[in-house]
C-alpha cells in the first residue's frame, strides 16, 4: 500500500446527480390470508385462549397488589400476513414483532399491549361479529375483521423463563441481599400510560422491600430501570406481564495485557494537535491525562457516575484505548520512533476498577452496579457532544451476556442508534470478545487455523450488545502478525494467519441480516502451547499483541501489549476522526456522519489471506470481516485514486441516478483496478419492529446505459418491490450482491479486474464507458418521525495500482464540464 507522505494529497471531488423524471407508481399486490373453514369454532377457541391468558394476568396482578385493569401484555401469533396495522386500529400497541417460517407459511409473533380493560373488551367483542360474519363496520370493517381473526392462530402469555436474562440464568440468584437488577419494561405508546406505569411499578418494588436506584430511562421501545432487590421481588418481577427482561448488571469481558519490555524515546516537548484538528471521545474507564505520550492531547475528561469520584483512569483500559485513538498504528510509530499525536482526545468515564479478590495484582474494568449503563452512555455522549461539538465516539465496551442470536434488536444498540441519528455523530463500537475460545484438536497448522476460523460462526461468537446497532460502525479484530516469539518452549503456532480474523473476535450478521461488523482492524492474536500433551492459549506473546500506552508508569515501561476488539475499534475511531476533520476542511462545513461512514467503507480492503482461510463465500466473509480494514490514505484523493462524494435526500419509493464517464487511462493502463460505491444512511429505528430500520436503501450499479434506457428504467419502476432489471450487457459484476446488503445502513459494492476490457466487455475505446449508479429508498414501516424521505451519503472510488496515470484531472474536468452544461440549460 502506498505511503500517504509520498503521494500528492488532493481534495475529493463532489458528484452531482442526474435530473429526475416523473415516476408512475403501481400498487403492490396483496398477500391474502387463508380463510378458516369453520369460523364459529375458530372464534370460540381464540376467545377462550384470550380470556384465559387475560385472567392469568389479572390473578397474578391482584396477588401482587398491582392494578389488574391497565396495560395488559399478551402474545398473539398470526399466520400469512402481519396484522399489525389492523391491531393498531383497535388501539392496541405492538411492542415486539418477530417473523419466522413454518413450513410454507409466514408466522408473525406479536407482543401487544392493551392499554386498559376497555381496549381488551373491544378486541374480544369482535370475536362474536367475526363468528356471525356480521357485514357491518363496528370497531373494524368486515374485511379487516375477517382477515385479522382468520390469521390469528393463538393467544398466550410470556413465560417466566423468557424474562430471565442470560447472566441470571448462568450465575443464579445472588446469595447476599440486597442485590442490583437491570429490569426492562415495555414502553407504553401514550405518555399518560407511561407515568401511570412508573408510579405503579415504583409502588410494587417498594412494597416488596426494594427500591429504584435511579430515575428510569425511557428509550424508544423500552423503559430501563435499575433496582435494589431481594429474592421475593425477583421472583415476582419474573411473573409480571409488563416486564420484558430481568437480569443481573452486565460484566465486561476481560482482555489480555502486559508490559512491553521495549523502551521508547519520548520527545520533549511533545507535539500538539491543532485546536480545530481531529477530535474523538472514548467512553471507557477514563484516561491518564498525565501520561508523557498523552499530555498534549487530552482536552477534557469527565466522570459519569463511575463510582470512583475521579475522571482519571484507575484501571488502564481507557488509557490503552485512548493511546490508539490518539496515535493510530502504534506499532508503526515504534518502528520509526514517530511520536506525533494525530487526534485530540476527550474522555467520558463510565467504568470503575475492581480488584480480583483472589489475585490483587489483577483487576477488571467494570460497570457500576447502581446505574444503568444505557443511561451513563446517553448522558456522556450527549454532554460531550453539546460541550465540545465532538462527532466521533469510541465504545470499546459491551454486554457480554446479551448475545444476538436473531430476533429483535438489543436495548443498548437502540440507544446508540437513536443518539447517532439525532446528534449526527459517528459511533464506533467494538464487536466484543470471546474470553476463552475453544482450542481445535488439529495436528497441522493449516488445519488448526482453518478450524479456528470455522469456530467464529458458532453461537458463542455471535455479536453482543451494542455491536448490533444499525447506525454505528462495528469493528472486529484481525491479527497483525502470526510469528510467535521463539523464547517460549512448546509448539510455535499462531491461532490466526496474518490479516485474518483473531480467534476471540465475534461475527455477524446483525439485525435483519445487516452486515456486521462493517470493518476490522488489528487487535492481536493468540498462540497455542502444547505442554505435557495438553493445549492451552498463550496470551503474553509480545509479537502477537498490539502495543499501546501503559497506565502503570511506575513499572518503568510506558507501553503495554494488549489483545482485544477494544483496540481494533480504537484504530477505526482514529481514522474516523481524521477523516471527519479532513472532510470538514475540504467542504468548509461539518460532514454528516453518513459521509464519514461511507468514506470509511470506501477505504476498506480485505486481505488476500482472509479468503484463503475463511473461504470465498460472500456471506462468510461479510460475517467476520465485513468490508475489510480501512485506510487513513483515503482522507485525500490522489492522481491514481479518486473519491467522488455526494450527500442528498431521496423521497420514499423513488431513486436517484448518478453517471460518471470512466477515464480511458483507467481502463487501458495495465494493472489491477477497482471501482467501489459506498452508501450510508441514517433511518429512524424501532426495537418493536422486526425490520428495525424504518427505511431500506438499495444500490445498483450499471454501465453503458443510454439516456433512453435510464428514462425507460424510471418509467418502469413502481416504487415497491425490487428495482427493474436492465439488459445483461449493462450489468457489472459488483460484489457483494445488492440483495445481500440492502438491510445494512452502510453498504459497499466493488468491481475489480486486471483487464480494462472486462468493463462491459469493451472491444475498443469507442464503446460506451459510462458508469450509472442508482440509489433508491423503500419504507419498511411507517416512519415514526412522520417523514417521507431519507438522507444519505455516497462515495464512489476509482483506484488503479499504477502511480504513473492521472485519472484525477480527467474526472475533474469531465464533471466540471457537465456541471457547466446543466447550469447553462
Amino acid at each position: 500500500m502506498a505511503n500517504l507522505e509520498r503521494i500528492e494529497p488532493l481534495p475529493h471531488l463532489v458528484l452531482q446527480r442526474e435530473p429526475e423524471n416523473p415516476i408512475t407508481r403501481t400498487r403492490r399486490p396483496n398477500v391474502r390470508v387463508l380463510p378458516r373453514s369453520n369460523r364459529i369454532l375458530h372464534s370460540t377457541r381464540m376467545k377462550e385462549q384470550t380470556e384465559a391468558a387475560a385472567q392469568t394476568l389479572r390473578y397474578l396482578r391482584e396477588s401482587f397488589g398491582v392494578d389488574p385493569g391497565t396495560l395488559l401484555v399478551l402474545r398473539l401469533e398470526v399466520l400469512d400476513v402481519n396484522q399489525r396495522e389492523t391491531l393498531e386500529r383497535l388501539g392496541v400497541n405492538i411492542v415486539e414483532e418477530l417473523e419466522e417460517k413454518r413450513e410454507s407459511r409466514n408466522v408473525y409473533k406479536l407482543l401487544v399491549q392493551f392499554p386498559d380493560e376497555h381496549s381488551l373488551s373491544k378486541f374480544t367483542s369482535e370475536y362474536d361479529r367475526y363468528a356471525d360474519e356480521t357485514g357491518y363496520t363496528t370497531a373494524l370493517p368486515p374485511g379487516k375483521r375477517r382477515d385479522l381473526f382468520d390469521a390469528l392462530e393463538s393467544v398466550s402469555t410470556v413465560s417466566e423463563d423468557e424474562r430471565r436474562g442470560r447472566r441470571l440464568r448462568r450465575e443464579g440468584v445472588p446469595t447476599e441481599e440486597p442485590f442490583f437488577l437491570d429490569v426492562d419494561l415495555w414502553n407504553p405508546s401514550r405518555d399518560q400510560s407511561y407515568s401511570e406505569l412508573i408510579s405503579r411499578f415504583r409502588s410494587f418494588v417498594q412494597s416488596r422491600g426494594g427500591s429504584i436506584a435511579q430515575y428510569p430511562l425511557r428509550a424508544p421501545s423500552m423503559i430501563l430501570v435499575k433496582i435494589r432487590a431481594n429474592l421475593r421481588l425477583l421472583n415476582e418481577l419474573l411473573k409480571l406481564d409488563f416486564v420484558s427482561l430481568v437480569d443481573l448488571p452486565p460484566s465486561p469481558t476481560p482482555e489480555d495485557s502486559f508490559d512491553l519490555s521495549q523502551q521508547v524515546h519520548i520527545p520533549d516537548p511533545l507535539h500538539s494537535v491543532a485546536s480545530d484538528g481531529p477530535l474523538a471521545c472514548i467512553v471507557d474507564s477514563g484516561v491518564l491525562a498525565g501520561h508523557p505520550l498523552l499530555i498534549s492531547s487530552v482536552v477534557g475528561e469527565f466522570d459519569f457516575s463511575s463510582g470512583e469520584n475521579t475522571a482519571s483512569d484507575l484501571n488502564g483500559h481507557g488509557t490503552q484505548v485512548g493511546g490508539i485513538v490518539v496515535y493510530g498504528d502504534i506499532a508503526r510509530r515504534m518502528r520509526g520512533n514517530e511520536w506525533i499525536p494525530q487526534v485530540n482526545l476527550l474522555s467520558a468515564k463510565v467504568l470503575r476498577n475492581e480488584l480480583n479478590p483472589i489475585d490483587p495484582t489483577n483487576s477488571s474494568a467494570v460497570f457500576p452496579d447502581e446505574k444503568r449503563v444505557e443511561d451513563q452512555l446517553k448522558q456522556a455522549i450527549e454532554y460531550i457532544h453539546s460541550e465540545y461539538d465532538c462527532r466521533v465516539f469510541n465504545l470499546s465496551i459491551g454486554h457480554a451476556d446479551r448475545i444476538y442470536l436473531g430476533g429483535r434488536q438489543l436495548p443498548w444498540a437502540e440507544i446508540i442508534d437513536d443518539l447517532a441519528r439525532t446528534l449526527d455523530i459517528v459511533i464506533v463500537v467494538a464487536v466484543g470478545n470471546v474470553n476463552n475460545p475453544p482450542i481445535p484438536d488439529e495436528a497441522s497448522s493449516r488445519l488448526f487455523q482453518a478450524a479456528v476460523s470455522r469456530s467464529l460462526n458458532s453461537p458463542e461468537h455471535k455479536l453482543i450488545d451494542p455491536a448490533t446497532s444499525a447506525l454505528s460502525i462495528t469493528v472486529g479484530a484481525i491479527a497483525r502478525r502470526d510469528d510467535p516469539s521463539l523464547r517460549y518452549l512448546g509448539t510455535q503456532l499462531a491461532a490466526a494467519p496474518r490479516g485474518c480474523p483473531a480467534p476471540f473476535t465475534r461475527s455477524g450478521p446483525g439485525v435483519a441480516g445487516a452486515v456486521k461488523p462493517e470493518l476490522v482492524a488489528p487487535g492481536g492474536n493468540l498462540a497455542v502451547d502444547s505442554v505435557a500433551g495438553s493445549m492451552r492459549w498463550r496470551r503474553d506473546d509480545e509479537n502477537l499483541g498490539e502495543p499501546t500506552l501503559n497506565l502503570r508508569l511506575e513499572s518503568g515501561h510506558p507501553l503495554r501489549v494488549v489483545s482485544g476488539t477494544s483496540y481494533s475499534a480504537a484504530m477505526v475511531s482514529h481514522i474516523a476522526a481524521r477523516m471527519e476533520a479532513t472532510l470538514r476542511g475540504q467542504l468548509n462545513v461539518k460532514p454528516s456522519q453518513n459521509l464519514v461512514r461511507a468514506l470509511l467503507l470506501s477505504s476498506a480492503k480485505v486481505d488476500n489471506n482472509v479468503k484463503e482461510v475463511v473461504g470465498t463465500k460472500q456471506a462468510d466473509l461479510l460475517n467476520v470481516v465485513g468490508y475489510g480494514q480501512p485506510s487513513i490514505e483515503h482522507c485525500w484523493s490522489s492522481r491514481n485514486r479518486v473519491c467522488l462524494i455526494t450527500e442528498d435526500i431521496v423521497e420514499y419509493r423513488t431513486f436517484h441516478v448518478y453517471s460518471l464517464e470512466v477515464p480511458e487511462a483507467f481502463l487501458n493502463q495495465r494493472g489491477d483496478r477497482s471501482i467501489s460505491v459506498s452508501l450510508a444512511y441514517d433511518p429512524p429505528t424501532r426495537l418493536s419492529r422486526k425490520d428495525y430500520i424504518a427505511t431500506a436503501m438499495w444500490l445498483e450499479v450499471f454501465g453503458g446505459l443510454t439516456s433512453e434506457q435510464v428514462f425507460d428504467y424510471r418509467s418502469r419502476y413502481n416504487g415497491d418491490g425490487e428495482p427493474p432489471k436492465v439488459p445483461r450487457r449493462n450489468q457489472l459484476n459488483f460484489k457483494p450482491g445488492g440483495q445481500t446488503i440492502k438491510m445494512s445502513t452502510a453498504q459497499k459494492r466493488t468491481w475489480r479486474s486486471n483487464q480494462g476490457t472486462m468493463f462491459l466487455n469493451r472491444k475498443d475505446t469507442s464503446d460506451n464507458s459510462t458508469l450509472h449508479i442508482f440509489v433508491g429508498c423503500q419504507p419498511r414501516f411507517t416512519n415514526p418521525l412522520g417523514e417521507d424521505s431519507q438522507r444519505y451519503a455516497m462515495v464512489i472510488t476509482l483506484e488503479h495500482e499504477s502511480q504513473h496515470i492521472d485519472i484525477y484531472q480527467e474526472i475533474r474536468s469531465k464533471i466540471r464540464s457537465r456541471a457547466r452544461i446543466r447550469t447553462s440549460s
